[in-house]
């Protein structure tokens, strides 16, 4: 987390995708937004053979539209700890 700050990282979603959870998506995705304006915000994608970074902007809105959709079908936490 500190290396986050350290950066000028101000907020990151990270997203661990199986097959059953999202049938259109496979893998993990990290979206990245950054305090300071001069640094757009991008989307980090592991795999097996290296990792990529996202940065054109549909390909951005269509992760973002992504990780709304898993968020709104999500457990609320108190009700999965309750």
């Amino acid at each position: 987390v500190d290396i986050f700050r350290h950066i000028g990282l101000h907020e990151a979603q990270h997203v661990a995708l199986l097959e059953s959870v999202h049938g259109a998506m496979r893998g993990t995705f990290t979206i990245l937004d950054f305090a300071d304006p001069q640094d757009p915000p991008l989307v980090y994608l592991e795999s097996l053979v290296g990792s990529y970074y996202v940065e054109r902007a549909e390909h951005l809105a269509a992760y973002r539209r992504a990780f709304d959709r898993i968020r709104a079908q999500a457990v609320p936490l108190e009700e999965y700890l309750g």
